[in-house]
């Protein structure tokens, strides 16, 4: 206990990270009470110093931990097994990475995220542990609660700031994110079709293949290893794996991540005796940390630079409100207005950059605790999230979209009738409901195939789209079927009169490949009743389809 007590007392001289000078009271609070709870182990997994920090994320107090094992606070079993494990790992100097359960002060529980580094003295004896506990109870959940319907987008999405790649079983690259060009120097299309292991150092293969058995197991993977750039250097990089499954449990996908940790990597060996405490706890932190009184910024660390191009200069002294775009500023007054007691607050927003262009960044807020335990502010740390939020709105309007016409799909016209409807019955707005459907269309597809059929059903729903105002919905809802939702319609002459004008834009035939087709279309119009539901309207417009279809075919 007093070992580690002592390394914490010793630091009493500036600290410099990165170029600056920190004043040691200020690194200290910083480091001791930011987000994440810190600590150091004796060689036996031995607690012998916890940070504050720990009293708000778990109800503990320091003095409670130390001298205990994390097993002693670990609801998972067996945690006696992967001690052991742990502790061989760092001695031969690897980092140890896991998530589990915590038992916190008050009986209930927390999913953490460690983080262990080991220390080593001259000899090579390793000495002590340093340790990063972080909350990801919020982030569990949710990653829980998407699990079923969108894993595949959740994997790509939490690590889409790194360099992600897509294998398949074979471990062949079949995509990967643009980052991988500004880290490691390749662009995207040069490794697409080729193995992930081509690119790693030949003393990490076995290693590698090690993993991917263990990816294979359903385990997830937490290794370091060397990846070879394009000018056929090597960095070193944190790989985080797992698989993709289908609905009977067989893996059809790979998801990896890597993080570049040269920097961390080279600092870490040439971290000194002195310098190893908190030098190494600063460089596990990569977001922009800042500390913030009444919205005002007090400091902010140099790495604001390269994630926004701001120096701290132009942020200190300033509100954080003037870099915070106009459109979110509804958004911080939300995050304000909650009560903060403890925890973190986790929120994204945009912010200004000096050339104008404005950045999506992912905020974690929490309360700012000075060296006296008072209250002073909040401390907030930030990082740039741009590629994950285009990719998530990219793949959330693909997930919408119907690939062969473009038009909304079933599910996205669906859920947009489903909100005309609350305002038809909020505000009493006349809504009309057609259904149209492709007359003969299997006719088509059996004489002239499917291709013709497609190009078919492209033409139908770009006419139908032109045919109708840019305020009504048109949406692909069936094979050969389009629904069509108009708002503002006055009377049911108005709602025919729309209708006209769909048909008349078939009077031409479709040119296609196989030659030119006439086409007509059977469309059913409803209008819709107040408090009537989305599945009744829909069904409502398909009978009324399907009589005028029979009328047509019976000449009534």
């Amino acid at each position: 206990m007093s070992a580690g007590l002592g390394v914490a007392s010793a630091v009493n001289e500036p600290i410099h990270i990165r170029g600056e000078t920190v004043p040691c009271d200020v690194c200290s609070r910083f480091l001791e009470h930011s987000p994440d709870v810190l600590f150091t182990a004796d060689p036996t997994g031995v607690l012998t110093w916890v940070s504050p920090a720990c009293r708000e994320v778990t109800g503990h107090e320091p003095w409670q931990l130390v001298g205990y094992r994390p097993t002693d606070f670990s609801l998972d079993a067996p945690e006696e097994e992967r001690l052991a494990a742990s502790i061989d790992k760092l001695s031969s100097g690897g980092i140890e990475v896991h998530e589990g359960r915590m038992l916190c002060a008050d009986g209930s529980a927390i999913w953490t995220s460690v983080r262990v580094r080991p220390v080593f003295d001259a000899d090579g004896t390793m000495v002590q542990a340093f340790g990063v506990v972080r909350d990801i109870t919020a982030e569990v959940e949710e990653r829980r609660a998407r699990a079923e319907s969108e894993d595949r987008l959740r994997l790509l999405m939490e690590h889409i700031s790194d360099a992600v790649f897509l294998t398949d079983h074979d471990a062949v690259i079949l995509w990967v994110s643009s980052s991988v060009e500004r880290i490691y120097g390749w662009a995207p299309e040069e490794m697409v079709g080729k193995r992930t292991i081509d690119y790693l150092h030949p003393d990490d293969m076995a290693t590698r293949a090690e993993g991917l058995a263990v990816m294979d197991s359903g385990r997830e993977v937490h290794e370091e290893m060397r990846v070879r750039t394009r000018d056929g250097t090597y960095r070193w990089a944190d790989l985080t794996g797992r698989t993709v499954r289908d609905a009977e449990g067989r893996i059809v996908n790979r998801v990896t991540t890597l993080r570049d940790v040269q920097d961390n990597v080279e600092a870490r060996t040439a971290l000194t005796a002195s310098e190893q405490h908190y030098r190494l706890l600063a460089e596990n932190s990569t977001d922009v940390l800042a500390h913030l009184r009444d919205g005002v910024v007090l400091w902010v660390s140099e790495d604001i630079e390269e994630a926004l191009g701001w120096s701290t200069g132009e942020w200190v002294g300033h509100r954080v409100d003037e870099f915070v775009v106009e459109e979110d500023h509804g958004v911080l007054a939300e995050v304000r207005a909650a009560e903060l007691r403890t925890g973190v607050q986790i929120f994204r927003i945009r912010l200004r950059t000096p050339v104008g262009e404005p950045c999506w960044v992912e905020v974690h807020r929490r309360r700012y605790v000075d060296a006296d335990g008072s209250i002073d502010g909040v401390q907030v740390a930030f990082r740039r999230v741009d590629e994950e939020v285009a990719a998530e709105r990219a793949l959330e309007l693909e997930a919408r979209t119907d690939p062969l016409t473009g038009l909304p799909n079933r599910r996205d016209g669906l859920e947009r009738l489903a909100a005309r409807l609350g305002a038809h019955r909020r505000h009493g707005d006349q809504l009309a409901v057609a259904f149209c459907d492709v007359d003969l269309f299997k006719s088509i597809n059996d004489e002239h195939g499917h291709a013709v059929g497609d190009e078919v059903l492209r033409v139908v729903a770009a006419r139908v789209r032109a045919a109708v105002r840019a305020t009504d919905l048109v949406a692909r809802v069936g094979g050969d079927e389009l629904l069509v939702v108009m708002s503002g319609i006055t009377d049911e002459d108005h709602g025919r009169s729309v209708i006209r004008k769909i048909r008349a834009a078939f009077e031409a035939p479709v040119e296609t490949s196989g030659g030119p087709l006439p086409i007509t279309l059977s469309i059913g119009l409803v209008t819709a009743s107040p408090g009537e539901s989305v599945d009744d309207v829909v069904d409502r417009a398909d009978r009324v389809m399907y009589e005028v279809k029979r009328a047509r075919r019976t000449g009534g």
